[in-house]
């Protein structure tokens, strides 16, 4: 395949998409190009991207702009589009009929993207196929103010559309919030509804069990609905940061073909195309493995897939320009370890025993991924960069871990 057939196109400038583009470079020897707002830490300075600054992408009719010349200065190119935000990733869904003359970005229906979205609506369809979840409530704006939670305490507080509340900013803020009463409850509610937020809230049990009870698994699905990769992780540390919950420290590898083959059953049978990202927790009393949510797209941390064995560039790729029609499904089966920090930190604020054997293990056997450092990608600024964003990753646990 001659490489100047490819242009990867990233939205946004986050970790995701710095990794992403360092395997599109590692496999086909071509840089990336990104729209984003700002120049980033992670990206800047790297030798896999050129960034395009646009500080007014959230407006639609600036993204179609940018998006449609960049597309007719690339006529005859292959431009494969991505994104690293739920934002993102609904803006290229509701306006790919603009799109599609120009890039290539698997894409769902506006429909099934919607009922997929909205954790109240994606709970229902998991009910329909069969899947696991949390027992929750609604809570609706209209009133709010007189709840009851028939189950017991702690529980988690959200909200269903993760965009909308995406863009509100307010003192307290958090990604979810976990309640040990019913006033602490209440008080978070009228929080987010005094800050802004007008769609329901979702009042959800907690599952006992430390970080490495929780688990995420990215997908890619094929033009045709079947699904072509499944790459499953289990999380060893969250980061603590309130405004950051469910940002992932330290992942390792794990094979449950068990899991996968019934998630990939859900995929097909909703017809799912594209990247999915969806996260999970493995409920230790009732030995099930219960779903949070689902995002149409990798995750932040997805890069753990690669060096597992699920090279979801490649598969993308070949399903549509070698249009691969191999149905077989690939898993990610070799262990590793990704992580932000190094192995020896991260096992300070891991208090299962069996984790740290693993670390120990795999650090030991030479498998352990960092994400914000890359052997092809080492000028004196990009380490300068790494190390600095590694250090911050410390710095946080060490100011918000409570054993």
């Amino acid at each position: 395949m001659e490489k100047q057939e490819i242009i990867p196109v990233f939205l946004g400038a986050g970790i995701s998409t710095y990794n992403l583009a360092r395997f599109f470079y590692k496999e086909y020897n071509v840089k990336s190009y990104i729209f984003c707002k700002n120049y980033t830490e992670i990206t800047n300075n790297s030798k896999f991207v050129n960034h395009i600054i646009c500080k007014d992408m959230t407006k639609n009719a600036r993204f179609l702009y940018y998006l449609i010349k960049f597309g007719k200065e690339h006529v005859g190119k292959k431009l494969f589009l991505m994104s690293n935000s739920d934002e993102m990733s609904n803006k290229i869904i509701y306006n790919y009929q603009y799109l599609k003359k120009y890039y290539i970005s698997p894409c769902i229906s506006k429909e099934l993207a919607r009922s997929l979205e909205n954790k109240e609506s994606f709970y229902k369809i998991c009910e329909q196929h069969g899947l696991d979840y949390p027992k929750f409530i609604t809570i609706a704006k209209e009133n709010y103010s007189n709840f009851t939670i028939p189950f017991d305490f702690p529980v988690i507080i959200k909200p269903t559309e993760s965009i909308e509340y995406s863009f509100l900013k307010f003192e307290g803020k958090r990604k979810v919030y976990k309640c040990y009463n019913h006033k602490e409850a209440k008080e978070f509610v009228e929080l987010i509804y005094n800050s802004g937020y007008s769609s329901n809230l979702i009042c959800q049990e907690y599952l006992d069990g430390d970080d490495d009870n929780c688990f995420v698994l990215n997908t890619y699905s094929s033009k045709t609905g079947k699904v072509k990769c499944m790459a499953l992780g289990n999380i060893y540390l969250q980061t603590r940061h309130p405004r950051h919950i469910g940002n992932y420290i330290a992942i390792k590898s794990v094979y449950n073909k068990e899991l996968c083959v019934k998630i990939k059953k859900f995929l097909e049978d909703i017809k799912y195309i594209g990247f999915a990202n969806i996260d999970m927790k493995y409920d230790a009393k009732e030995k099930k493995f219960k779903l949070f949510e689902i995002n149409l797209r990798l995750g932040k941390a997805s890069s753990y897939c690669f060096p597992a064995g699920c090279n979801m560039i490649k598969v993308f790729v070949e399903d549509y320009i070698e249009n691969n029609k191999n149905e077989q499904c690939l898993y990610a089966d070799k262990e590793i370890l990704w992580t932000l920090i190094n192995p020896n930190k991260l096992k300070k604020y891991i208090s299962n025993s069996e984790c740290i054997k693993e670390i120990d293990e795999l650090k030991k056997q030479k498998k352990i991924f960092y994400p914000l450092i890359c052997k092809e990608d080492m000028s004196i600024k990009r380490l300068i960069s790494a190390y600095s964003m590694m250090k911050e990753e410390e710095h946080c646990l060490k100011k918000y871990y409570k054993s």
